[in-house]
């Protein structure tokens, strides 16, 4: 058996820089996969919609369609009886818009109140996203309904709905 020698020559400076600069390129090389596979991967996992409830009071229902000037775009999806802090699931159909400027249109009635309802957002292409609504308490009587909805992670400029009102119950108008 031959035996090999220890060397004590120190490594020169100039290889740990390349090894260290070849390991932090390597690894951001890996990241960068990693968050494009997530990127395509969420991109491609559309078509959700959730509705929460996030207040002391039952909905009775919450009806949405997507409308435009001429009239409806869509059937309406209905959800009925959604019970104080509780979340609502459903999935969403493909739709394109075709440049027709379209809106989201969300009624609502909470119990022993009446009918309201927002035009919410701005839907110009074809759309195969998530939507969010959200109802939350407020100041005093007052709620607030928040509507959001997106193709994705990547924001697209035909395709805009973020939206915010508050509900002034007793009044029985949304602002």
């Amino acid at each position: 058996m031959k035996r090999i020698k220890k060397s004590n020559v120190p490594i020169p400076k100039d290889a740990k820089a390349k090894k260290s600069k070849s390991l932090l390129i390597g690894i951001i090389f890996v990241l960068v996969i990693c968050f494009t596979v997530l990127i395509i991967f969420i991109e491609n996992n559309g078509g959700k919609l959730t509705i929460s409830n996030k207040t002391d009071l039952k909905l009775e229902y919450v009806k949405m369609n997507y409308v435009y000037q001429e009239g409806p775009l869509s059937d309406p999806l209905l959800f009925e009886n959604i019970n104080p802090n509780t979340n609502t699931f459903s999935t969403l159909e493909e739709i394109d818009f075709n440049n027709l400027k379209a809106n989201l249109e969300v009624r609502f009635k909470f119990e022993n109140y009446d009918e309201m309802f927002v035009d919410a957002g701005y839907f110009n292409t074809l759309f195969d996203g998530n939507v969010k609504i959200v109802f939350a308490e407020a100041e005093g009587d007052n709620l607030v309904i928040k509507v959001k909805a997106s193709n994705g992670i990547l924001p697209s400029p035909t395709i805009d709905c973020n939206e915010e009102f508050i509900i002034y119950l007793s009044e029985g108008y949304v602002e």
